[in-house]
């Protein structure tokens, strides 16, 4: 071992702090409601960018320059995408959903 940091755990440590600096933007600009409820935002938020950056750089055929920008746009979306679905789980109705299907 030559005591050099590999070069796939650097880039992957990019694209997370990357996602978590888009996350921390978001919280600033709009916060959420709870501590519990922005932990897991930023849980997913980070999540959304580091297996999404990979796809969508291949997809749009980007180069690997560019992972660091676009793990902090997703950051930014997922946080807002987590936290939508937040909202629609507390207000869903589980009971009510079964009933209607089942009769």
């Amino acid at each position: 071992m030559d005591g050099g940091i590999d070069p796939t755990v650097f880039a992957q440590a990019k694209i997370g702090f990357a996602s978590f600096a888009g996350a921390s933007v978001r919280l600033f600009l709009r916060p959420v409601e709870t501590v519990r409820r922005t932990i897991a935002c930023v849980i997913a938020c980070v999540a959304c960018g580091m297996y999404g950056t990979p796809a969508l750089m291949w997809t749009w055929g980007l180069p690997d320059q560019y992972s660091g920008g676009v793990g902090a746009a997703l950051g930014l979306l997922g946080l807002s995408l987590a936290e939508s679905a937040l909202k629609g789980v507390d207000h869903f109705d589980l009971g009510g959903w079964f009933k209607r299907r089942v009769g």
